[in-house]
């Protein structure tokens, strides 16, 4: 007597688990490739912040009283300034992004690890009305931020990025679905 065993499936689960193995490696290694050029990137955005800094203070010294020229070079030094900050602040979230594809296998195996640190309310919520100024400038709808003043005088301790992600998330589907009138982010503490 013969007895055969039909191994199809289990081949077929074995060819499954490794291509996930597969995708894992491969996300890692690109995650990990991404991170090297966005860390250049969030260095240049901080260089050119800097000396962009230091040459208006150099304008400012050696401005005329021609109030036009003076106008015109405070119009372009604001627009380079709004968007150096937007730059820098969309590198650094891209590396936290790219962050979380790395963490992506310890998500999976329940392993997530949040990252516990101060920071200032005011200054999240205004590093996301900066990402969004232009875009909602562009369809014409406000985008206003309301902190409670109580926010301006303390710091949270929890996980700035994964707050910043939600945050983004809602902004980002505010500013999708809102055709006219404004937008608003409110911060406040609450009891």
């Amino acid at each position: 007597m013969h007895v055969f065993i039909d191994t199809t499936d289990i081949i077929k689960l074995e060819q499954a688990k490794n291509r996930i193995k597969m995708q894992e490696i491969m996300f890692a290694s690109a995650s990990h490739e991404f991170r090297t050029p966005l860390n250049a990137i969030i260095h240049s955005y901080n260089f050119i912040k800097e000396s962009f800094q230091e040459l208006v203070k150099i304008l400012d010294e050696r401005i005329d009283s021609n109030l036009e020229e003076n106008r015109e070079i405070q119009f372009h030094t604001e627009n380079i300034s709004k968007f150096l900050k937007t730059g820098a602040t969309s590198s650094v979230l891209l590396l936290a992004l790219v962050q979380d594809i790395l963490n992506l296998s310890r998500i999976e195996n329940g392993n997530i690890t949040t990252k516990f640190e101060y920071f200032s309310v005011p200054e999240l919520v205004e590093d996301v009305h900066s990402l969004f100024a232009v875009q909602c400038e562009n369809k014409r709808v406000d985008l206003l931020i309301e902190c409670e003043d109580a926010l301006h005088h303390c710091e949270v301790s929890t996980d700035a990025n994964r707050i910043k992600q939600i945050l983004l998330n809602l902004v980002s589907n505010s500013v999708k679905f809102t055709f006219r009138g404004s937008i608003i982010i409110k911060a406040a503490l609450t009891k």
